[in-house]
């Protein structure tokens, strides 16, 4: 039995906490995001990133996330080895994009048990940072956001220029 059929029935039978709660301003706003998007330092980018290498650097953004843990009850799922209706399962739960789901090559994603928070690992960057919140609560999911990104970043260098600040494969993220 492989990691996702472990967790194939909880998924399918629970609903994250984030939409369990209305949430501050809940009667407008169903739900709030942030992503952050960070890459590793001396890694290609996601579209030059093949082969072993790529197998090297989700290795390693595994083991940090073992160590630094997204929230409780964490769970990491090695995505080309998850069938594609679990793909399809992740993408409706919000915790992978759609460009994940669909995607090829050695990638991941951790989440709490909550679905709370998620982090894509080789998605359009090396890391994709995510905090859902119930209602409108953009303080509350940029400071969980910030945290898990701040213990990530503390295991593993992030690509950073002085001038242009975190780089990133696509300038608008």
């Amino acid at each position: 039995m492989d990691d996702f059929d472990r967790y194939l029935q909880d998924l399918a039978t629970s609903v994250g906490s984030w939409l369990q709660d209305p949430g501050p301003d809940g009667d407008v706003a169903v739900s709030t995001r942030i992503r952050v998007a960070r890459n590793v330092m001396d890694f290609p980018f996601g579209t030059r990133l093949e082969g072993e290498v790529a197998h090297d650097l989700n290795k390693r953004l595994r083991d940090a996330l073992e160590h630094e843990p997204v929230d409780d009850g964490f769970t990491f799922l090695e995505l080309d080895h998850t069938p594609r209706v679990g793909r399809q399962l992740l993408l409706e739960r919000h915790l992978i994009s759609s460009e994940m789901a669909g995607g090829e090559g050695e990638r991941g994603v951790a989440f709490g048990e909550g679905e709370l928070m998620s982090v894509m690992v080789n998605e359009e960057d090396h890391v994709r940072i995510q905090a859902m919140r119930p209602g409108f609560d953009l303080d509350g999911a940029w400071k969980d956001a910030q945290a898990v990104e701040r213990r990530l970043g503390s295991r593993v260098p992030f690509s950073f220029h002085d001038d242009f600040g975190y780089l990133t494969a696509c300038p608008t993220n």
